[in-house]
């Protein structure tokens, strides 16, 4: 068995599509997802994933979250980040570009 590596995608979005994000990267294989409320109104989530499949689900959910500011023109554009995934000791949290 071959110990793959691990990425995290990391976005933010306005709250109103947080559960449709969220439900998106657990779609995708994550088999978890760290939220937190952001300022204004915005949520961050934080999904870990192996480095074969990160790129492509960052991918694919900006494209998805695309479609949605059609039903949602008021939603501000997403931030969508990825990045090694590495554990804060302190936290037992990953460490995430901020």
């Amino acid at each position: 068995m071959v110990n793959e590596g691990w990425s995290a995608v990391c976005v933010e979005v306005d709250a109103e599509l947080a559960e449709a994000a969220a439900n998106f990267l657990v779609e995708e294989g994550a088999p978890g997802l760290v939220e937190t409320d952001g300022a204004d109104g915005r949520v961050r989530l934080e999904a870990a994933m192996p480095d074969a499949a990160c790129a492509r689900a960052a991918d694919g959910l900006a494209a998805y979250l695309s479609r949605l500011a059609a039903l949602h023109p008021a939603a501000r554009p997403a931030t969508i980040a990825t990045a090694a995934w590495g554990v804060e000791r302190s936290t037992n949290r990953p460490s995430m570009p901020q």
